[in-house]
């Protein structure tokens, strides 16, 4: 609906943004499943922790803003392929998607920690 909202005057047809966002989405998922893996393991060499957990728990900040630089440069460059948009609204557009996606999903783990606590 974020992409229908922004670029309904380039698209009109609510199809093609829910294509977008699956695109989008499938990025995501293929970033955290195998990059964020090999960032840890990474960590894991050159810092003394014994696991990828330990290694995410000392060094977490700079793992999140490589996957929020990933997801805004995939973002811009996909608004401009598909939309057609100006450099400065994708760009905006992007960083606006990318920072606003993991603060929404931050909340949404913080809600369900929430419920399933008070469920107990």
């Amino acid at each position: 609906m974020i992409f229908y909202a922004l670029f309904f005057k380039r698209q009109p047809f609510i199809a093609a943004h829910a294509i977008v966002a699956t695109h989008l989405w499938s990025f995501i998922l293929v970033l955290l499943a195998a990059v964020v893996p090999a960032i840890a393991g990474a960590y894991v060499a050159w810092s003394d922790s014994p696991t990828i957990a330990a290694a995410l728990v000392t060094h977490d900040n700079p793992v999140s803003i490589f996957v929020q630089c990933a997801v805004a440069t995939y973002l811009f460059v996909m608004l401009r392929r598909v939309y057609g948009a100006g450099y400065a609204y994708s760009g905006v557009v992007a960083v606006t998607i990318a920072w606003s996606f993991f603060h929404l999903v931050w909340l949404y783990r913080f809600l369900l920690f929430t419920i399933t606590l008070h469920s107990l």
